[in-house]
C-alpha cells in the first residue's frame, strides 16, 4: 500500500521549497491507459513526437486527466481557486541530446498564483533526464532570460534559458514512478539534462493558475459559478471518431495540437 502525503504536508512542502514530489496521482495500471493514447499518437505519425501542447482542447482523455479530482483536490488549498492553462506531453526518446534548459516558467507574465502539475506516464528518473529544481529559487526575484542557442532545447518554442549558472550541489533530482507527480511553483528554476538511458522519459505537464489572473485567455474553470468574464471557457470536447484509422487521427492532430 503506498503511503500518501496529507494535504496539509504537500502544501507547506509547497510553499517551503517550491516544489513537493513524489505524489501519488494514478495507479500504475491507469497510468499505462494514458500511456496508452499516448503511443496512438506516436503511431498515427509513426516517428518521434518528443513536444505536443493543449491536448486538453482537443482530447477528451486529456480533459478528463487536467480536471481529475485528486489534482484539484491537491492545488485548492496551494491556489484558492484553480483553473487550467495548458498542457504539453514532453518525451525524452532514449540516448537523445534533448533537454530542458534552466528556466523559470513566469519568465514572461506577471502572475504570481501559477504552478505546474508534472506527471509520470513512465519511469522518471537522472538517467532518462527527471527534472531538475533548485528548491527555494521560487521566492526569490524573476531572473534575467537569454536566448538558447541549442538546437537540443525540448521546450524550444520558448527558446529562452536563465543568464545565471546553476551548480549541481543546488539542485534536486524529482524521480518519479509511473502515475506519480511533482508540483512546482511558477517562479522556481527548474530543467532537465539529456536522456542517456535505454527507455523513455514520457510526462504530461500542467499548467494551473488561479482564474483572477486568466485575462483573455482560453481556460478550464474548474467551479463554473466563479468564472471571471474576461477569460473563455474551455469546454470538454467530442470524440474524435475516426482515431483508430492512424492517417486521419494524424491529419486532426496536425491541425490543432501542432499548429496552436
Amino acid at each position: 500500500m503506498i503511503k500518501e502525503k496529507p494535504l496539509s504536508k504537500i502544501t507547506t512542502t509547497f510553499k517551503k521549497d517550491g516544489a513537493v514530489f513524489p505524489i501519488r496521482i494514478l495507479s500504475e495500471e491507469k497510468t499505462q491507459r494514458y500511456r496508452d493514447e499516448f503511443e496512438k499518437i506516436e503511431a498515427a505519425f509513426n516517428e518521434p513526437v518528443p513536444y505536443m501542447r493543449n491536448l486538453h482542447r482537443y482530447l477528451p482523455w486529456a480533459y478528463d486527466l487536467v480536471t481529475h479530482p485528486k489534482i484539484i483536490e491537491l492545488l485548492t488549498p496551494i491556489l484558492g481557486e484553480v483553473s487550467v492553462l495548458g498542457s504539453q506531453i514532453l518525451t525524452k526518446y532514449p540516448n537523445t541530446d534533448t533537454f530542458v534548459p534552466w528556466h523559470q516558467d513566469a519568465m514572461k507574465n506577471e502572475w504570481n498564483d501559477s504552478l505546474t502539475v508534472w506527471l509520470a506516464f513512465s519511469r522518471s528518473c537522472v538517467e532518462n533526464g527527471c527534472m531538475q529544481v533548485v528548491p527555494g529559487s521560487h521566492v526569490n526575484l524573476k531572473h534575467k532570460h537569454v536566448p538558447s542557442s541549442s538546437k537540443d532545447n525540448l521546450i524550444g518554442i520558448y527558446n529562452l534559458e536563465i543568464d545565471r549558472e546553476i551548480h549541481e550541489s543546488e539542485t534536486l533530482n524529482l524521480e518519479l514512478a509511473p502515475g506519480e507527480a511533482s508540483i512546482h511553483h511558477q517562479n522556481i528554476i527548474h530543467g532537465s539534462q539529456a536522456n542517456g538511458s535505454d527507455f523513455k522519459r514520457i510526462g504530461f505537464a500542467i499548467r494551473y493558475l488561479h482564474p483572477k489572473y486568466a485575462k483573455d485567455m482560453k481556460v478550464i474553470y474548474i467551479n463554473p459559478e466563479k468564472r471571471y468574464p474576461t477569460a473563455t471557457h474551455i469546454e470538454r470536447p467530442e470524440p474524435f471518431l475516426n482515431e483508430k484509422d492512424p492517417a486521419l487521427y494524424k491529419k486532426f492532430l496536425e491541425t490543432r495540437i501542432f499548429s496552436h
